[in-house]
């Protein structure tokens, strides 16, 4: 990755305020903190929870950083191994240079940013300054939220709902690159770190879905989980089997599952604010408007990303 020295990152930090890694002592602080912004921080405390605050081989994980003004903590940030920057300052736009100087000292390309909308978008434009750098993708979603169990109508004749597996790879391979197509998302092009992460999630029986036969027709994902809130994403159904309720199926089948296996009693997904259909549809379920989520992409001219 470029030097983001480039972008001039010359802002100088109030004396008051500390960017350093977090320490197990930190944890509690830390924990607060994200606690208190659950609905946008479910990614960096399922990471705290599941991975720790040092790097470790698995995709996902990246060394912890903590801002603190006056001692208390305002920030929390990770730049992951797959170059996917999770940050939460509490809406303090103000800490992104600090957040991508913290960066700069990280050996990972920063290709992503994963955050409340006000500090993902204040990263977003510094990075857009850099002249190695281009923005590939760029969406302010609605948070959405389900404290309830869904109704459990009858699946239509010949639907199997079910978890998925590790042999199912072949079936959702193609459907959910025709989700990302439908999102305006580029696929991973390498194969085996996408497999890696499809069997990450199905390990955790985190991917459901709906079959015809053995054709795969709806698609759900539990993609991070922390003490009972969980980030659903990949909510895709095919074309020619939507408006037959296949989605809330799949949802509820994956919902009641983690409930009784893992205690999830709330569900957290983001829905891109242009996207009325799918707004409409997870409002049509019980789902409550919250706040707002950014999902940034880029990459750099020498390939990263």
């Amino acid at each position: 990755m470029p030097n983001l020295s480039d972008l001039g990152l010359t802002e100088q930090a109030p004396h008051s305020v500390v960017v350093r890694e977090a320490e197990p002592a930190d944890i509690p602080a830390l924990r607060a903190f994200l606690e208190s912004h659950i609905e946008t921080s479910v990614f960096l405390l399922s990471n705290l929870d599941g991975l720790g605050i040092r790097v470790t081989p698995t995709p996902t994980s990246g060394n912890l950083l903590l801002i603190e003004d006056l001692g208390r903590v305002v920030g929390v940030f990770c730049l992951t191994r797959k170059g996917d920057l999770l940050a939460q300052t509490g809406g303090r736009a103000d800490l992104a240079p600090l957040i991508l100087g913290g960066c700069a000292k990280e050996p990972f390309p920063l290709t992503g940013v994963i955050a409340e909308w006000q500090i993902g978008e204040a990263i977003w434009r510094l990075l857009e300054r850099h002249p190695a750098f281009t923005s590939v993708y760029r969406s302010k979603s609605v948070v959405y939220r389900l404290s309830h169990a869904l109704e459990s109508p009858q699946p239509p004749t010949g639907i199997v709902v079910r978890a998925l597996a590790i042999d199912d790879y072949d079936v959702w391979e193609p459907v959910d690159r025709a989700f990302h197509a439908e999102e305006g998302l580029t696929v991973l092009a390498d194969a085996e770190r996408r497999r890696a992460g499809y069997k990450s999630r199905t390990d955790v029986s985190g991917w459901w879905g709906a079959f015809d036969g053995r054709a795969l027709v709806s698609t759900a994902c539990l993609n991070a989980g922390y003490r009972g809130t969980g980030q659903v994403g990949g909510v895709y159904t095919r074309p020619e089997w939507r408006r037959r309720g296949l989605a809330r199926l799949v949802m509820g089948a994956l919902m009641r599952d983690h409930s009784e296996r893992a205690g999830l009693r709330e569900v957290v997904l983001f829905a891109a604010e242009q996207n009325l259909a799918a707004r409409a549809l997870y409002e049509s379920m019980g789902f409550t408007e919250g706040g707002r989520f950014g999902l940034l992409f880029g990459k750099w001219r020498d390939g990263s990303g």
